[in-house]
């Protein structure tokens, strides 16, 4: 399970609308594929398309990195799309021989980007930063095909594989158990994003991600990481008000952005399990502790 930073998806969104501007039209008609440079796949949507778009749109596309720090390589922007009768087939052409992220929003073209909009990646949300299965090879040779994508609700957190509860370590790797309180509720457009580094201070592209929204951030909440590579692990949280801050370093009116434990790394040894509680009222966090694997039990 590897995932995104301080606002891996929304870059995304940014990133994908600005692409946007330069996609050479925008259709559903798809034309002959060529031999190669191509990625073909579908498109599926595991919710429903808001009434409030006013002119809905899938944008596709395939990046060099992720999160993208640069425009798409090859963008296909769908009007309209419509899932009733299953997933939509699509096509990216002219995409150079290498490997390449591939990401899909749904979005209202008429609004900027939001950290709701409907978002999915190859092979899942999940599996975008794994280097082993995220990035998709294109030769020149014959078209990649396969390339099937999901779109989930509330920014791609209602992915299954997001949903990860079970803090057995994977085999040589470690689990990190972050458990989150807050007295209040959520409010509207209210975002929580919790990044692991393997530095200290944290900077860069965090190793790991995750983004808690609507019905997925409701404390307490508990992120699980079951699979960090024995190490030094450093934890940073962020809570955005009405989610539109992720850009600004979480710093607007009301957000509290904190590392945990200063930033201090937790050292992970093969076969840990380590619990930490952060505390967003008084933002402070336990001591990490270690959980004895045979309570949970794993075998």
């Amino acid at each position: 399970m590897k995932m995104m930073t301080r606002t891996a998806r929304i870059a995304a969104f940014s990133v994908l609308a600005a692409s946007a501007a330069s996609a050479n039209g925008c259709s559903n008609d798809l034309p002959e594929p060529a031999a190669g440079g191509v990625i073909q796949g579908t498109l599926d949507f595991a919710g429903t398309v808001p009434e409030a778009f006013a002119v809905p749109a899938v944008l596709v596309g395939a990046f060099r990195d992720f999160p993208p720090t640069a425009p798409s390589v090859s963008l296909l922007v769908l009007e309209e799309p419509d899932f009733s009768a299953g997933p939509m087939d699509y096509e990216l052409r002219s995409v150079p021989a290498g490997d390449y992220f591939v990401l899909a929003q749904l979005k209202d073209l008429e609004e900027e980007a939001q950290a709701d909009d409907p978002l999915g990646g190859f092979p899942t949300s999940c599996a975008l930063t794994d280097s082993e299965i995220g990035p998709v090879t294109v030769t020149d040779d014959a078209p990649t095909t396969g390339i099937d994508v999901t779109l989930y609700e509330q920014g791609g957190a209602t992915d299954p594989c997001l949903a990860l509860t079970d803090v057995c370590p994977t085999e040589g790797n470690a689990t990190l158990e972050l458990d989150l309180v807050k007295a209040d509720p959520p409010g509207p457009g209210d975002v929580m994003v919790v990044a692991l580094f393997n530095v200290s201070p944290p900077e860069g592209l965090p190793a790991e991600f995750r983004q808690f929204t609507g019905d997925a951030l409701n404390f307490p909440v508990t992120f699980v990481a079951n699979d960090l590579e024995p190490g030094g692990w450093a934890i940073t949280v962020c809570y955005d008000v009405g989610g539109g801050d992720l850009f600004n370093d979480c710093a607007g009116e009301g957000d509290i952005a904190e590392a945990v434990d200063e930033g201090a790394l937790i050292d992970l040894q093969a076969g840990d399990i380590i619990n930490v509680e952060f505390d967003f009222d008084s933002r402070t966090n336990t001591a990490p502790a270690s959980v004895d694997p045979a309570s949970v039990p794993c075998e």
